[in-house]
């Protein structure tokens, strides 16, 4: 069976995202994460930046809940591989960078992904691939009304304690609970939306996700020029990421595309 293209190239540009944010967190704007006391050029084209690509990661889990994932457990052995893999690979290049660093509790850490805090993703992916299932059956189980209903309910939870409360528990919006939202969301829009009522309205969800994205990056201009107190916007959690997030799916799903390059490069 083909790939979609759309979805493929949205694929590359999450990966391409990631890299960004990982360069602007820790490379060209060291320290944006912690929000600096002080707003310079540099770390206004960082706060830019950081707007337009904090959507990849829930895009990611979008992307998994609109195809819906499939549990096998040759699935989870080679999700689990490709971590090792990579795990692996990294630590190689690290010790290349740094000869005199080896230790084993690092390359353990790197070897078993699913125990290690630094690897959130790959352990909260792997909780969300587990209890697939069960969100399958609900989406399943629910119609239009009622899946809306159960979507609201998670929104609030999301949006008040995880966001605005900043529940430990809920870690930011790197939490099961998050990607579990993100997964039905997902799935709603592939059982309940139109692909053809998508194309008519394309251009809107691609201003849609520019509107949220510039909407938050406002946000941390008015924080900074009159002191105001607000929760960290680049949470994964944050009601303006997680709309930025789905409106970038429906634009990308707006398209219908084959092109064999871009589906190699996905894979």
């Amino acid at each position: 069976m083909k790939r979609n293209s759309n979805i493929e190239l949205l694929r590359i540009l999450c990966m391409l995202m990631v890299v960004i944010l990982h360069f602007n967190n820790n490379g060209a704007n060291n320290g944006i994460v912690n929000m600096p006391s002080v707003l310079t050029p540099s770390l206004q084209w960082g706060f830019l930046v950081q707007s337009l690509c904090i959507v990849a990661v829930n895009c990611f889990v979008l992307i998994s809940g609109y195809f819906g994932i499939k549990l096998k457990w040759r699935s989870v052995g080679r999700f689990y591989w490709q971590c090792f893999i990579i795990g692996l690979a990294s630590y190689v290049a690290y010790l290349w960078l740094t000869p005199d660093s080896f230790q084993w509790r690092l390359l353990l850490e790197r070897l078993l992904a699913f125990t290690h805090n630094g690897w959130w993703f790959v352990v909260t992916y792997l909780g969300l691939m587990l209890l697939s299932p069960l969100f399958n059956s609900a989406a399943e189980y629910l119609d239009r009304k009622q899946m809306l209903i159960a979507l609201a309910g998670f929104a609030v939870v999301i949006g008040y304690l995880g966001w605005y409360q900043q529940l430990e528990a809920l870690n930011s919006g790197c939490s099961l609970l998050n990607f579990a939202f993100l997964y039905l969301i997902g799935r709603y829009i592939g059982k309940h939306v139109s692909l053809d009522r998508l194309r008519r309205w394309r251009w809107l969800w691609l201003g849609g996700y520019l509107a949220a994205c510039l909407s938050l990056y406002a946000l941390i201009q008015l924080r900074y020029a009159y002191s105001l107190e607000m929760p960290y916007p680049f949470d994964y959690s944050h009601p303006l990421v997680i709309t930025a997030a789905v409106m970038l799916l429906l634009f990308f799903l707006s398209w219908d595309f084959y092109n064999s390059t871009v589906n190699l490069l996905a894979s």
